[in-house]
Parts: structure tokens; sequence; C-alpha cells
């Protein structure tokens, strides 16, 4: 890998996690099922909870037995990475735990939990089963786990990270009972670095035990799957067979570019030069010819180093083309040289690396396809290297696929008179080493040079492939059998990121290890979190799709939830897309500041979540549109919210009514960050003039934004919403969409835990404080659609209707009954029955007009005051669609 290799040693999806924080926990819930029984959420414990933190689960760690009653379906702690399966007439779903505490980076997680259900409704929660400390060789990354029974014993195949080498492996433990006990009969992976044609990130495992015995694994993330047998045993791999599983022929010969060549198969073949080779090297040449029969990116021609901190190599492809590096520092230190123009396929073509003095070029074809005269380091800088290979890498890149021929090493800078001879086909002269390949076979390969250099030819047996067929795979195989048919479900590389958000995408095969035919889509990306990660199974006749959003209170990228929901396949075996589903406490706002108090400076979080804001300035409260509202008169009066509110959010909605008084430059309505350069906000006049949103972690010239159509009018309410889903972010006015931005890559959870959110003021001074009214202020974290907004602004109709009538110069009584009507269709609207706020206003408020109509009431009142309600039931129609 090189400095901006995607995957290298700093991803910041899943690395080095830090220590996470207290638990949270409550009942254990899943609606979609129509027939499950109606229970309550858990509330918040909000004497745990301060106002700087998130809303945290709070029930305990083993809820014993509890009802689902909507997605997600476990409520008492977060959960992600689901499996599931089925014994003895119950559901087992066991899955990894999110435990990120506030303000944490990146994923957190120490343990597996098991449940189980025989109904999809009545779970009885099993309790944490395994925890890292159980597995001795490991030390961080409990994640995503798939367990698999066989001849009666049950084994669990599990992610962690090897504590003596830091990388991602797959361990196996095995007990007589879905509960355990489990031993670790191996004592170390199963799946490591050593594997031949590991996958670059060894994680994600899914097996299944086929209808003759013969079980298959598959695994692997960063775009590389991976698959294998498995013995009887479950816990080794068995041979592939054939001539994918190569040892058969130590050091294959090819005809090369001059005599005989070293073919190299592209799984795990490679050669292996002697330690310290190039350890007393200053100024040098390497020079080989090289045809490659894939330019897979970031195979090396060359790596000599100690690991992934100190090395020199040459890729075939670094993505433009070759590229030269070498590092004493790590991928971030390198000193390159970088061809733009990629090798020819199939084709013999010479390449050359020189060092003169400080002036290092990268020749092809005795052509400089790059300098730089900047390079300070020295292969005897990198010390006694003992990893120095032709195709091979430090890294855990792919083999290269390539024949190679005439390798030689100088100890000094050739001219490039005499690099140009070697590309015009005369034989080489190393004086360091000199590889002809010209042995007829044989794992030896002789160094001509005379220095006894020799090499040895590596080819081991390779007991994993790579499976072909699967369109856009990213990670998170999940592999089952249906009517003898084999389906892969797997997360898909968003096409905007290569990676996450991802969706589940399937594709069919007609033997276990493929070839692969893509088919579609399973699954869309998930609510509030980037990863997606599924399991597939029938159960009593049904068939349910197990997966994992960010939804419940306090969820988010880094704390997510598991899910369950109906599948369903067509009659010539494709899947029908899954309907996704929330419950209540997904769909509700993480914060709701109805501004309706009467004094003092405290601002209720009416979600019982905790996020109570706090009034400054002098600040202060008037009548609004749904009761009273924030009153801000542009000196610095503003309304602040706790630290952290919108931290680990992925998606989400922001919506409010605004009233503006008239008013110079751009105040800012929201504002949640950590000063000019980290934040996010939305103002009524931005850059271009209009109604913006912008979001940003490198200041003002690295924004991404969404733009309206025009700017907020002053002096009339405006309901505004800000919301994202995916990657795609929407800006609305009055319901109506106005902008929108269809790759908004950022999100709240990479501004960290800000500190500084704030209604009505923005991050940068300069901006003047907003001049007007706030109501209704409420944060979800999740996009709400059209129809969601509509019914937000239903209820600022119904209240605007109330204060309408009670200005009109109706007859005696009229005014007191009119507004009996319509507080009560307000009232069902805040309680959520939308469809009783409508039954009033089609029924009870229909007939009062027409009983006060030419008595009290004139008939273009009624016309007028019946239109209104009209228009109100519309909505409220829409709403509820």
């Amino acid at each position: 890998m090189s400095a901006d290799e995607p995957g290298g040693p700093r991803f910041d999806r899943r690395v080095l996690l830090r220590a996470a924080g207290g638990v949270a926990a409550g009942v254990v819930a899943s609606t979609y099922f129509d027939w499950a029984a109606q229970a309550a959420p858990a509330a918040p414990d909000a004497q745990n909870a301060e106002a700087s933190t998130p809303p945290v689960l709070t029930g305990p760690v083993n809820a014993g037995t509890f009802i689902s009653t909507g997605n997600p379906v476990v409520t008492s702690i977060y959960t992600a990475d689901p499996d599931a399966f089925v014994y003895n007439g119950r559901f087992y779903l066991d899955t990894d735990r999110d435990q990120a505490a506030l303000g944490a980076g990146n994923f957190v997680m120490r343990e597996w939990h098991l449940y189980s259900t025989a109904d999809m409704k009545h779970w009885t929660d099993h309790g944490a089963r395994l925890s890292l400390s159980d597995i001795p060789w490991a030390n961080a990354n409990a994640w995503a786990p798939q367990m698999v029974r066989r001849d009666g014993k049950f084994y669990w195949y599990l992610p962690v990270q090897q504590a003596s080498t830091g990388g991602m492996t797959i361990g196996v433990l095995v007990g007589d009972s879905p509960l355990g006990p489990f031993t670790d009969p191996l004592g170390h992976p199963l799946i490591d670095a050593s594997v031949a044609n590991h996958s670059s990130f060894d994680i994600d495992p899914t097996v299944l035990v086929d209808d003759d015995g013969q079980a298959y694994l598959y695994w692997g993330s960063f775009s590389s799957p991976r698959a294998a047998k498995l013995k009887s045993n479950m816990i080794e791999l068995a041979d592939l067979g054939g001539p994918a599983s190569g040892g058969g022929a130590i050091g294959p010969r090819a005809t090369g570019r001059i005599g005989n060549a070293v073919k190299l198969a592209g799984t795990s073949d490679y050669v292996n030069l002697p330690a310290g080779i190039v350890g007393d090297l200053t100024d040098f040449t390497i020079a080989t010819w090289v045809n490659p029969a894939a330019l897979t990116t970031w195979t090396r021609i060359f790596d000599f180093g100690t690991g992934t901190g100190v090395y020199m190599f040459l890729t075939v492809n670094a993505g433009a083309g070759p590229r030269f590096a070498i590092t004493t520092g790590g991928n971030g230190r390198e000193q390159q040289l970088s061809a733009t123009s990629p090798l020819p396929v199939n084709t013999w073509s010479h390449v050359a690396v020189t060092l003169t003095g400080n002036t290092g070029t990268l020749y092809v074809n005795g052509n400089p396809v790059a300098t730089n005269t900047n390079v300070t380091l020295r292969p005897s800088n990198l010390g006694t290297t003992n990893h120095n290979w032709i195709g091979r890498s430090q890294f855990s890149d792919p083999f290269l696929n390539a024949t190679i021929d005439d390798f030689q090493i100088y100890r000094r800078g050739l001219t490039a008179a005499e690099v140009q001879a070697l590309a015009g086909g005369q034989a080489g002269a190393g004086d360091v080493a000199c590889y002809k390949f010209d042995e007829a076979s044989g794992a030896t390969a002789v160094d001509s040079s005379g220095s006894g250099h020799d090499a040895t030819i590596v080819s081991p047996i390779v007991n994993v492939l790579t499976p072909q067929g699967l369109t856009g795979y990213w990670e998170a195989p999940w592999l089952f059998k249906r009517g003898g048919l084999y389906y892969l479900a797997y997360a898909r590389g968003n096409p905007a990121t290569g990676g996450n958000p991802a969706s589940i995408d399937y594709a069919t095969a007609t033997a276990p290890l493929g070839p692969w035919t893509y088919r579609g889509r399973v699954l869309d990306t998930v609510t509030n979190t980037t990863t997606n990660h599924s399991a597939i199974l029938e159960f009593n006749g049904q068939w349910y799709i197990v997966y994992h959003n960010g939804a419940l209170p306090g969820g988010g990228e880094f704390r997510r939830s598991v899910c369950i929901d109906k599948l369903y396949f067509n009659d010539d075996g494709t899947i029908q897309k899954v309907v996704q589903t929330l419950g209540p406490a997904a769909l509700a706002p993480v914060a709701w500041y109805r501004l309706d108090e009467t004094s003092g400076t405290a601002v209720a979080d009416a979600t019982g979540n905790g996020w109570d804001a706090t009034l400054a300035g002098g600040a202060d409260r008037a009548r609004g549109v749904l009761g009273n509202a924030l009153r801000l008169n542009g000196q610095a009066q503003y309304a602040s919210m706790p630290t952290g509110i919108l931290w680990n959010m992925y998606d989400f909605t922001i919506a409010c009514w605004v009233k503006l008084n008239p008013v110079a430059g751009s105040p800012h309505i929201f504002d949640f960050g950590t000063g000019t350069t980290v934040n996010m906000y939305l103002t009524p006049s931005g850059a271009t003039g209009t109604v913006r949103f912008a979001i940003t972690t490198g200041g003002v010239s690295r924004e991404q934004h969404v733009d309206g159509t025009a700017p907020l009018p002053a002096g009339e309410w405006a309901h505004v919403a800000v919301t994202k889903s995916a990657l795609t972010a929407r800006l609305y006015v009055n319901g109506v969409q106005v902008g929108q931005n269809t790759n908004l890559s950022l999100y709240p959870a990479p501004l960290g835990n800000t500190p500084n959110n704030w209604i009505g003021r923005s991050q940068n001074s300069a901006d003047p404080a907003l001049n007007g009214l706030v109501d209704d202020f409420r944060v979800y974290q999740r996009g709400l659609g059209p129809a969601e907004l509509t019914g937000l602004i239903v209820e600022g109709q119904v209240a605007g209707l109330l204060d309408y009538v009670a200005g009109q110069p109706y007859g005696a009584g009229a005014t007191n009954a009119l507004t009996v009507v319509l507080t009560r269709a307000l009232a069902a609207l805040r309680a959520g029955r939308p469809a009783d706020a409508l039954g009033v206003l089609d029924n009870d408020f229909t007939a009062q007009v027409a009983a006060l109509r030419g008595n009290q009431v004139t008939d273009p009142q009624a016309v007028d005051l019946l239109g209104r309600a009209a228009a109100i039931g519309t909505n409220i129609r829409t709403s509820m669609s």
C-alpha cells in the first residue's frame, strides 16, 4: 500500500478502538409484525443522564424475556452485525455489541450476545455468551459473528484483532450448546495473514454446511471477498483441489523475454530474496522485464523491507501507473516516483528504478516516466531487511499476477543509455544480484552475479480462492441455499464512495464456490449508520432478513441496533427488495424544543432524552406558531444546546418554524460545531443569496452545502427543514423541497463531540445574530420524508387557524365554539393521532360551522372557514400516506 492507498493503515472505520463508556439498556422490541403485542418503549433514566450526554439505553444488560414491539428489535443495549440460525424450533440471533462512549471516534466492541424466540415476538435475552477476555490471543474488536451447528456441536466464527500482530483475524470456538460454554480448539486464528490469498481485511465470516456435509466459508472486507472449504472438523481449511490449489509445481517457468522466466499466478506465488540483500546500497538500480496478466492495484513487482513501516517497493499499478516508493516512517512519509500511464497487459515491458545522489528516476521501456531530485532515503537506511520479495507486498495486498524475467540489482545508478540498452534486449549483469530464471524448474532461482544471493521461488498450497461475479462487493457476505440454488448476499459499496454507505445486494450460483451471477438489491442503505450487515433465513415458513441500523435514541455510526423484516422471493427465485420498518422509538425525535416555557432560561427537551437547552444573552419568549416561541433581538441572544447532541449521527433531520425580522448579512438559524473550521449550519440567506445548509470539517472553502431557490421571507412564519439520508441531503421550506445535494459525503459524526450548538448564533463572530422568532425546533436521527414534514407543518396550520378564528368578527359565542373544536384537533395531532385530528376537522368542525352559519357566521365566513379546514385536512391525509 502507498500513502494514498484506500484501506491502508490510516483507515478510520475499524482500527484501534478506544475505551468504551457505560452501557445502556431498556426492553427489547419489532413493530413491523402487525400481529405483535404492543408495549411502550423503555423511557430513558433521566436521573442517570447528564444534559451533556446523549440518551443512553438504561435497562439491564440481560433483560430476561421481552416482547418485540418495533425495529430495532433489541433496545436494551446497542447491537450490530447480526447472525441468525434456527435450532430446536427457535430462532436464534447472535450479535456483537457497540459500546462506544460519548465522543468516541470509532467502534468499541468487546463481547457477543445471544437472543432467541419461538414466535418472533416473545424473546429471551441470553446475555453475553463470549467476550474478548475468553480468547487469550485476541485483544480488541469483537466483530460480526456467525454460529453454525454440525454433528451436535456449535461452531462460533468470530473476527477479532490478534494481539501479537494487530491484524484482524477470524477464530473459531466450539460448544455443545448455542449458550456455551465455548472452548478454543486451535488456540490461534483460523484465518490470518499467514493464509495464502487471505482477504485484505479478514472479517465477516459466513459458513454454510451443504446438503452433502461439505462446509464452505466466505469472508472478507475492503472489496476482497474470499472463499474456502472447511474440513469436517470445521476448524481447518480443506484443499480446494485442482489448479487453484497451487503447490504442485514449485517455481513454474515460462517462456520469457530473454530465455525462461518465472510465472507468478497472483494467488500466493512469490520469490523470496536473501535477508539484507540491499542493506549496504546507497546508489542503486533495480531493473526487470514484466509481463502482467492483470494490473491489480498495489501488486508489487518487488518489495524490500521489514514490514509496513520500513520498505521500498515498485508496484505495477498505483492507480494511474507504476510507482516506486521508499520510506522508514510508513506510508505517510514515502518518497515516491509515480508514472502517469499504465503498463500494457499481456505484453512485455522493461521497468527500472535508478538512484544517483538524490535523483531518482523511474523508466518504462527505456524512457524516463518519473523523476524526483529530492530522494534522501537510501536502501541502506532500511537496515537489514528480511522481507525481500518479488511479487509480494509488505501489506495485505494481492500477489502479483505476471511473468518476471531478467531481474537485476546494481550497486550504482545506471545511466539513461545503459537503461535503454537493457530495454532494447541486452541481458542484464547486476553486481548485487542477477536472476535470469533460466532454470528449467525448481524452487531455486540462481544468482548469476557471483554474489551468492540465490533466491527461493515460493508456491504454497492455496486453500483460498477469490470468488468471481460479485458486482460491487464491499464486505459482510451471507451464504445460504434455497431450492438447490446458492445465494450470496453482501454489502455492496456505494458507487459514490466505493465503500460505505452500503446497500445489501446479492448474487446466485449453481455451485457453492460460484461463479456468481449478480441479481440485484435486497436492502437499501439503512437509517443513521453507514455500515450494512445482514443475515437471511427461513423460520416457520417465513423468510426474514436480519440487519442493523442506528435508529435507537443515542444510536448512530458507532451505536447500532439489530432489526428484522420479512423477506419474499419471486417465483423465479429472485428476491424482492425489502421494505425497512421502524418502531415508535426509532421514529420519534431525539431532541424537541417546544419553547413553550413562560419564563426563565431553561428550555426543556420534550422527548425526555435529556437534551435540555439554555437561553443566553437575555433571549426570551413571545407568541409563536404553537404556543410560545424563542424571541431573539439580533443582539447576541441565542439558545445553547448540550455538547454532543449530534455526536454519532449519520442521517438526520433538523426542522423548525422561523419568523425573521429584516437583517443584513447571513445570520444562522442553527449552528453546530467547534468553531469556524468544523461546523454545520442553516442560514436564511447564504453566499448565493438563498437559504443555505452547509457542513464542513475544513472551513468555508471546503463546505458541502445545499442551496435553496430564494432567501427565507421576512415578516412571516416559514417552516424550514434539512434532511439527510445516506448521501442525499434535502432542504425544505413550508414542506416544499427547494434544494438537494445527492453527494453530501459529510455528516454530523465526523464533526466530533461539538460543544458549540446554537439556535440563532454563528460560529463566525462576524456573522450577525438572528433577529426574529424560532418555534418547535426538532432534531431527528433519520431523514424524514415529505409526508412526515407535512405532518409537522399541519400542527402549525391548525394553530394558525385558531389564531385566525380568534381575530375574526364572528357573532357572540361563535369564536369560543370553534376554538374548542380546533383545540381538540391540535391536541390529537400533538399526541400523534392524525386520523383523530382529521375526523375532528371533517366531522366536528364542519358540523359546528354548519350550526353557526347564517346566525353567528355569515355565508362568506363559513365558506372561508370550511376552505381553510379542507386544505389542512388534505395535508393531514398527505402526512398519513
